[in-house]
């Protein structure tokens, strides 16, 4: 990929999965793993906790336990999450929840909610990375200093942006400081 994609990419509703579309015009569509998603009883707990959330539609079946990553993070496949919406619900308030459940594995891995970004043509390369994370830096409600915060999978082509336990991420932001700090061509 060449770092004024990531923009092109980032405004399909800004992070969603190319195969999917935006939904209605309050709701988003976005796609997200969950890092610390271990074992399957993991993954049930966080099934419970994301059913829980008022404005929001997933399908329990899409989330799974993830495999272990490089660094023992264990992210869940990609899946989409539905919000009805965005400005009743936002993905701060389901970054937060997903923080705030109690899996079995929690001790070990605190569960986290990361945004996901499709590459379009799957050359993800060091310095759309370095962009990305430039372009985060100071979005309130996005984990920027930690590490592995903001990364890639090349050979998945896709990225990831960690939100912070705490809440207050707004895809608005999220979206409008890539669109502002990435160069367009």
């Amino acid at each position: 990929m060449k770092t004024q994609y990531l923009v092109a990419a980032a405004a399909l509703l800004g992070l969603t999965n190319p195969d999917t579309s935006a939904a209605a015009e309050k709701g988003a569509r976005i796609t997200v793993t969950i890092r610390g998603a271990v074992s399957e009883a993991d993954a049930v707990v966080l099934r419970k906790t994301l059913a829980g959330i008022k404005g929001i539609t997933v399908k329990a079946e899409s989330i799974k336990a993830g495999k272990k990553g490089r660094f023992r993070h264990y992210f869940s496949p990609p899946f989409v999450i539905a919000i009805a919406d965005i400005n009743k619900t936002d993905v701060g308030a389901i970054a937060a929840k997903v923080a705030q459940a109690v899996t079995p594995s929690g001790k070990e891995i605190k569960p986290s909610l990361n945004l996901v970004l499709f590459d379009g043509d799957g050359e993800i390369v060091e310095e759309d990375v370095v962009a990305l994370r430039t372009a985060m830096f100071e979005v309130n409600g996005v984990e920027q200093m930690a590490s592995g915060a903001i990364g890639a999978v090349p050979g998945e082509g896709r990225y990831w942006i960690r939100l912070e336990a705490a809440g207050g991420a707004a895809l608005a932001d999220v979206q409008s400081a890539l669109i502002d700090v990435l160069p367009v061509s």
